[in-house]
């Protein structure tokens, strides 16, 4: 048992006195530790790789390239965002490399998981992935090259 004093940690002791008693059994202690480690490890892992496109032309230097990490197992609804990135290519050319993350607890093996791609530069959309590039579930990678197609203007 532990005796703390309750101003020094900013608690209220409602049982009177100056002190507050506190005991905790090892293996709550062990079990609490143990959750904690587990949760912190397993809560993120990602997918990434590279954006690129296959004609001959520079990015320009404001060039944005905006990659998705999506569910697209309805068919008949919109795919759902499980994350994004914005990248500033600053002048980089592709390949321009991506990392995703996401949680494997909320991962569906059942579902059919994507990467969509884009580039826009003076806030217009420029290129744009035609493909389905599959990820993560039924046999499918979680690193990937995606190749954007020219938009027509």
């Amino acid at each position: 048992m532990q005796r703390l004093d309750a101003e020094k940690y900013g608690w209220q002791n409602i049982l009177g006195g100056d002190t507050l008693e506190v005991q905790l059994q090892p293996w709550l202690i062990g079990a609490l530790r143990m959750a904690c480690e587990g949760t912190t490890a397993s809560r993120q892992a990602t997918v990434s790789g590279t954006v690129t496109y296959s004609q001959r032309v520079a990015l320009p230097p404001d060039a944005v390239v905006e990659v998705q990490l999506v569910d697209i197992s309805l068919a008949d609804a919109p795919a759902i965002v499980i994350d994004q990135q914005t990248i500033k290519t600053d002048g980089q050319q592709v390949p321009i490399p991506f990392t995703l993350s996401y949680n494997p607890a909320n991962i569906d093996p059942r579902h059919r998981y994507a990467v969509q791609a884009r580039i826009l530069f003076e806030g217009q959309l420029r290129w744009i992935s035609t493909t389905s590039y599959l990820v993560l579930t039924q046999g499918n990678p979680s690193t990937i090259e995606v190749v954007v197609d020219p938009v027509a203007l």
